[in-house]
Formats: structure tokens, sequence, C-alpha cells
């Protein structure tokens, strides 16, 4: 469990100094810091400066090998309403709670789910058709629709889904499925 820095200096004809430094402390903040920075403390989905990087190999990948993926983008409804009528930690538990009901749809461990904005989130589906991502995210829909947060009530979500398609550029994509939850 402990971490060493070590180091042999020559100081002359077979002879060395060794040193060793215990860097477990260090080492231990910087997995620290590299988890904080790729996942939202929050709902412990990725943040979006990962999920970018993972796109972005999920579109180098498909390109390669002609497979197919899907994004769906979810926003919850109303959520400026709820922060103004009651406060930062009743939009945290209906972030919570949703971030719960994705996990507990038919979400793949290999799928990509990210905290997208403040009220966002994003699936990516590798190997997914549209068809079915729209069937996940009717059933994640659904699910978000039974929720009830003690004094706010019950929330629903705004759910855009689209397909990649070949050689399209990752913001392209993220253009069409922004515009399909907007719609």
């Amino acid at each position: 469990g402990v971490v060493w820095n070590t180091c042999w200096i020559p100081v002359g004809d077979g002879l060395f100094i060794y040193y060793a430094v215990n860097v477990t402390d260090r080492k231990r903040t910087e997995k620290d810091l590299t988890k904080l920075s790729m996942h939202d403390p929050l709902t412990h989905f990725y943040r979006r400066n990962y999920f970018m990087k993972l796109l972005e190999e999920q579109i180098e990948i498909s390109n390669k090998r002609k497979q197919e993926f899907s994004l769906i983008m979810l926003g919850i409804d109303n959520f400026k309403a709820i922060n103004e009528k009651y406060g930062y930690d009743a939009t945290d538990m209906v972030l919570v709670q949703t971030a719960a009901e994705i996990t507990k749809s038919e979400v793949r461990y290999n799928d990509c789910v990210t905290r997208w904005g403040g009220r966002e989130f994003m699936i990516m589906l590798p190997g997914v058709t549209q068809d079915r991502a729209l069937s996940l995210a009717e059933s994640i829909r659904k699910r978000i629709n039974r929720i009830s947060i003690e004094h706010v009530g019950g929330i629903t979500a705004s759910i855009g889904v689209t397909e990649y398609s070949m050689d399209e550029s990752s913001e392209d994509l993220l253009e069409r499925v922004d515009f399909a939850m907007h719609k």
C-alpha cells in the first residue's frame, strides 16, 4: 500500500547513493483529483469534458468499423422554476433521483452516461441504432415521470435521440441531439 519514488545516484567507481521518498499521499491525491476531473460529484456520472474525449474516440471507432451508435440527451423540465421555488437542495435531489432512474434503466456497462449541463444528461450508446435508443429513452422518460420528490412533487424530462451518421462531426451530432431534445 506504500508507494516509493526511488533513485540511484552514481558517486564513484561502483559506489551509489540510494534514496527513497514515500509518495503514497501524493499518489492518492493525484488519483482523487483525476477521478474528480472525470466524474460529477453529485451524480457520479462522467463530466462533460471527459465525455467529449470518449465521443471523439467513439466517432473514430464507428468510422473505422462502420458501426452505429446513438445519443440520448435528457433535460429536466422546469428545472429553473424548481430551483427558484425550492432552492438548491431540491434541485440536487431532483438530479440525484434522475441519475438513479437512468442507472436503473437498461443502460449497459459500456454505455457512457454524462452530466452534460446543469439540468441535462447525455447517454452514448455504442452499437445501438436510433430505434433501440428511442425505446430506451421512452423507458427512461417513464421512470423519471414516476419520481416524486418531497415538497417538489413529480418531475418530467424532455428527451432527444439521434443516431450517428458516418463521417459526421461531433459538433453536428451534438447539435442534432440538442435540437431533438428541445423539439
